[in-house]
């Protein structure tokens, strides 16, 4: 059989853009996630969470508890959401409790810009964070365990006020 160079062209270039594919959407800084940005109303509560871009690669995030009767925030936990130096992005929520600072990194393990999934297994609990955008202004969260569904607590999200 006589070896013809164009045929082995078309095969390595058909190979080429599978193994792209696999890759799915990469990203370059947190751009495609500015739909976080703004304060987001959890299950039409007094809870909140509000995001705001510090940089294209960081946004900052904080989980607050409004009292209606003394009309103040009560921050429960600190949140940075960051494009790293290795390409990746992290989730990393940070609590304060009795006087101690505590810090968890989640690290992004999926490729869509309408669903966040951030895992950690060597945490106690959440092993994974999840947000999903539905619309523009509505969209869930979850944590859970390392099991998809086990130990999971779910969060309606509402937009009340955009970025």
């Amino acid at each position: 059989m006589k070896f013809n160079g164009y045929y082995l062209l078309v095969f390595c270039l058909i190979l080429a853009s599978c193994g792209a594919s696999k890759k799915g959407y990469q990203v370059k800084n947190l751009d495609p996630y500015a739909w976080m940005l703004g304060i987001w109303q959890i299950d039409n509560g007094d809870e909140f969470e509000s995001w705001i871009r510090t940089s294209e690669k960081l946004y900052q995030g904080e989980a607050y508890t409004f009292n209606r009767q003394t009309k103040k925030k009560i921050v429960e936990e600190k949140v940075r959401l960051e494009f790293t130096k290795k390409k990746k992005i992290t989730y990393t929520p940070t609590l304060s409790e009795g006087g101690q600072v505590m810090s968890t990194i989640f690290t992004q393990i999926n490729s869509s810009t309408d669903t966040l999934i951030f895992e950690n297994l060597q945490h106690d609990f959440p092993k994974r964070i999840v947000y999903m955008r539905l619309t523009n202004s509505s969209g869930k969260a979850y944590i859970e365990d390392a099991q998809p569904g086990q130990g999971r607590k779910e969060f309606n999200l509402r937009k009340i006020k955009g970025q």
